[in-house]
């Protein structure tokens, strides 16, 4: 199953609220076996060394929630410095996630080492790398933006650093400053520096976009202004360029909540994809699903080949 993080946080600090996470340093006797009893009983579930949640709560949560909430357990102990994906869920940052992915993390230097856990990071982290807030300790924006390309690729470097160009949360010269020689990463980093548009406006845009340019033989332009039959000027999330083939990616909650929030969404969304439609547009609609699993891009791709664009 896949996810993805990213909810809009524009706060200066990083997110920790813990949702019904129960630390148990510094529990009474009694406190500690009322939270064993618990456990066993199957009522709480252990995410980390003297860490824990609700049962209900962790299976109720979507899997980018899921991996907020092991990362924090995990930096709790003060022995780990979050980096990776689990620096970016705690950032808030746009970044897809699979079910079940192991919290990424650095080693405090100069601490005993910590029993293993998740995927540890090898490698020095200048204290200029690294933010402390309550709970835990994360790596910097600019530094998880470069980790996410050591270890995951163009996709997740472009898609978090979208988001924080998009909310003006570093600058280039700020990735570009964290850069070491030690990291190997210059020329992938510098890429995404060129490909990236902060134009788009989620993760699945933001991963569409990535694949697109990535891969070079398709030319999306984000967000175009678009006049319709009924002269209304719409937004598309993107145009294949030179053509009047439209892209629409639907993103979890578009249509609202409740079905009178869904019905009246869908009819506002009928009325502009008809308008659309009736000037001359083909409007291809793809889920946030179908963006993250790769459906989408090949669907395109397959299109292109067909009708050459």
């Amino acid at each position: 199953m896949l996810g993805f993080g990213g909810s809009g946080f524009s706060g200066g600090d990083f997110v920790e609220e813990t949702s019904g996470l129960v630390f148990s340093r510094g529990f009474s006797a009694a406190e500690w076996q009322q939270l064993s009893r618990k456990r066993r009983s199957g009522e709480y579930l252990k995410l980390a060394p003297g860490a824990y949640v609700p049962m209900g709560v962790f299976a109720e949560a979507p899997p980018w929630e899921r991996h907020r909430l092991s990362a924090l357990a995990v930096g709790a102990s003060g022995t780990h410095i979050l980096a990776g994906i689990s620096a970016a869920a705690l950032w808030g940052m746009w970044v897809y996630i699979v079910d079940d992915a192991p919290v990424e993390y650095y080693v405090t230097q100069g601490r005993v080492r910590p029993r293993e856990v998740g995927r540890r990071f090898r490698g020095r982290l200048p204290q200029g790398h690294r933010i402390t807030g309550q709970r835990a300790t994360v790596t910097s924006i600019p530094r998880t933006i470069i980790d996410l390309a050591r270890f995951h690729g163009f996709e997740a470097c472009f898609m978090a650093m979208t988001w924080a160009f998009r909310n003006n949360r570093c600058t280039p010269e700020d990735i570009r400053s964290a850069l070491m020689p030690s990291l190997v990463a210059t020329n992938l980093v510098e890429q995404v520096l060129r490909a990236v548009d902060s134009r788009v406006e989620s993760a699945p845009e933001a991963f569409l976009l990535a694949q697109a340019r990535k891969d070079g033989r398709l030319r999306l332009t984000p967000q175009p202004s678009i006049m319709d039959s009924w002269g209304t000027l719409r937004r598309a999330d993107f145009q294949v360029e030179r053509t009047r083939y439209l892209i629409e990616v639907s993103g979890l909650g578009k249509y609202g909540i409740t079905d009178d929030e869904k019905n009246i969404k869908l009819r506002k969304e009928k009325r502009r994809t008809d308008g659309l439609s009736n000037a001359g547009y083909i409007v291809l609609n793809y889920t946030a699903w179908e963006v993250f699993s790769g459906v989408a891009y090949r669907d395109l791709l397959q299109r292109g080949d067909q009708l050459g664009f």
